[in-house]
């Protein structure tokens, strides 16, 4: 009886362990930005540049009145929801970036 008790919170921890890696994994695969990779992402560089420096974006846009896409990232470690942008050309090349707030989930009740 004890052996199998034993054995059943082995695998309950195991299970914990994979819900934690799988999370952290996912985290680290794109979406989210710091400030060190905000300032390593520059004008004139290519999509696969930027792609390579920090992972796919958290939203991929293409406004009628845009050159190219908008990628879309979370900035870590801000004290309120913040999104850095970055603007391509039709070419997949950096023409601007920029940091805002974003206000619809930095909204009080």
């Amino acid at each position: 009886m004890y052996r199998s008790r034993t054995y059943g919170l082995r695998w309950w921890w195991i299970a914990i362990g994979l819900v934690f890696a799988l999370a952290s994994a996912c985290a680290t695969k794109g979406y989210h930005i710091n400030e060190k990779q905000e300032d390593q992402i520059k004008v004139g560089m290519r999509a696969a540049d930027v792609e390579r420096i920090r992972g796919h974006p958290m939203q991929n846009l293409q406004y009628p009145a845009a050159r190219g896409p908008m990628w879309f990232y979370d900035v870590i470690a801000m004290p309120m929801s913040t999104v850095f942008e970055v603007a391509f050309d039709a070419n997949g090349v950096v023409i601007s970036t920029r940091e805002y707030p974003d206000l619809s989930r930095n909204s009080g009740p």
